[in-house]
């Protein structure tokens, strides 16, 4: 009897832990499909807030999915006001940033203000020309303003730089490899690891995932004139050694011919991009990661004593519906936002600061007969492809 006594006990314990276990799957699965509906109704968010699911994220640690909870409750919360308030101009989504705590959040971003514009670090290279805000003015009266305009085809497709605030590598590089596209005809895919690393070395330029100057990377492709290919210098989203001894086979010779300091106007950040890319500091928060589509505009986030925190890249601007917009990409990956890029108003002067902080370069081709023939073979390729559609 007592044998009995103890196997039907046993028999319960083990349809407990199986029932246990569906609960925790039948979970996990109802947040998946909020997800989904998320996504593609993000009205439906209040509807997810009255299931009564304390635990809805997956993982072995209970206080850690309640923590997940609350942050991704919090998250929408914010998607479902921006999605409703006719202040907002865009529309929001639930999307791989909904459950980070505040302090992961401000990983994505790392801007550094302080030496942004420092002129005395570039005063002893003499190997590129860097111009004064007033000189650079001078010269970008005269140019001619297009209806609109877009440089994303001359840059590879947008990255994540996960929780590393090397934002301001990913910006530099950027932009390093659109001005080589232009000059040379060439695609390279260079790379942000390399910043964060050596830079992080120089403790005066910057801290790495820590944050850095938005010029701090054209200050290392100055002094080093060369970087090492993306695939041969891998990015990993944390601060490492510096491989500047180590040889790599992929080195390219990349030298500045021109950088120039953007005055703080909406004329002259225009006159920059119709150049070429432009890497610009701007205000980013909670709305920004949350954005989906449309044209940004955030009065809350964006007002008047906000400061930039972000790097980015200007690649265009254009109009829609009667809105005026730049059009930005960004280093959150390209499953964010539009294809990893957004666009955000330009009807409201100097919104989320961007005309705070904007330097434009231009790359010196070295081999300058073959980079001339390379480029007239693909402006003829691009040509040809046009006529074609």
């Amino acid at each position: 009897m007592r044998s009995l006594s103890i196997l039907v006990f046993l028999m319960l314990c083990n349809v407990a832990v199986s029932t246990f276990k569906l609960s925790n799957r039948k979970i996990a699965k109802e947040y998946r499909e909020a997800l989904k509906k998320f996504n593609t109704a993000p009205q439906n968010v209040p509807q997810f807030q009255k299931m009564n699911l304390p635990d809805t994220t997956i993982g072995p640690d209970k206080a850690a999915r309640r923590s997940s909870y609350k942050n991704f409750k919090k998250y929408s919360e914010l998607v479902n006001e921006i999605n409703h308030d006719d202040t907002f101009s865009f529309t929001a989504e639930i999307n791989k940033f909904s459950i980070e705590s505040e302090s992961d959040l401000n990983t994505h971003f790392g801007m550094n203000m302080s030496a942004s514009f420092d002129d005395e670090m570039f005063e002893n290279d003499t190997d590129f020309e860097f111009e004064p805000q007033d000189e650079a003015v001078e010269k970008r009266d005269a140019v001619e303003l297009p209806e609109s305009i877009n440089w994303s085809y001359t840059m590879s497709e947008p990255e994540h730089q996960r929780k590393c605030g090397s934002c301001w590598a990913f910006s530099a590089i950027s932009s390093v490899e659109s001005a080589y596209y232009r000059a040379t005809g060439l695609r390279k895919k260079f790379s942000y690891q390399e910043l964060v690393d050596c830079v992080f070395e120089e403790k005066r330029w910057g801290n790495g995932c820590k944050g850095a100057s938005i010029n701090t990377g054209f200050l290392w492709v100055t002094r080093q004139k060369r970087l090492a290919s993306r695939e041969d210098y891998k990015y990993v989203a944390k601060d490492g050694e510096c491989k500047k001894n180590t040889t790599l086979n992929s080195y390219i010779n990349v030298g500045l011919k021109r950088l120039y300091r953007v005055p703080k106007t909406e004329s002259a950040l225009l006159q920059a991009v119709v150049e070429g890319v432009v890497s610009v500091g701007v205000k980013g928060g909670r709305s920004l990661l949350a954005y989906k589509s449309g044209i940004y505009y955030d009065r809350y986030l964006c007002r008047a004593t906000a400061y930039p925190n972000h790097a980015v890249n200007l690649v265009g601007y254009g109009e829609e519906g009667g809105k005026k917009y730049w059009l930005i990409r960004n280093s959150w990956g390209k499953d964010w936002g539009e294809g990893g890029y957004y666009r955000m108003t330009r009807d409201h002067k100097n919104h989320c600061k961007i005309h705070e902080t904007a330097l434009r370069l231009d790359i010196q081709c070295y081999n300058r007969k073959q980079c001339e023939e390379q480029k007239k073979v693909n402006e003829l390729k691009k040509q040809i492809e046009t006529e074609l559609v």
